[in-house]
């Protein structure tokens, strides 16, 4: 029987599953659904539409996430958010 392979999720995305949950983990539920919409590369006024929240509360808490996340900008955040993603998928 072949033996199935295992996606380097750590090797593609620079950060493991584990270490992509523990960072978010340290996000509120709202930080959280912005972070998961910045992810999908949503722009902060269509994002802030989707929340019924304005631009600048977007802003305020993109701000927060890259902080708690460590990230340099949007596609840092997307790497920890697609992390955990695809690392449930894979346990």
């Amino acid at each position: 029987m072949a033996q199935k392979a295992t996606l380097p999720v750590e090797a593609i995305l620079g950060v493991s599953p584990a270490k992509a949950r523990e960072l978010l983990s340290t996000l509120t539920d709202r930080e959280a659904e912005v972070a998961e919409l910045m992810a999908t590369g949503m722009q902060n006024h269509t994002l802030a539409g989707q929340l019924g929240i304005s631009v600048k509360t977007v802003d305020i808490h993109r701000g927060k996430v890259k902080r708690k996340l460590g990230a340099k900008g949007s596609i840092d955040i997307a790497r920890v958010v697609y992390a955990a993603k695809f690392g449930r998928h894979l346990a």
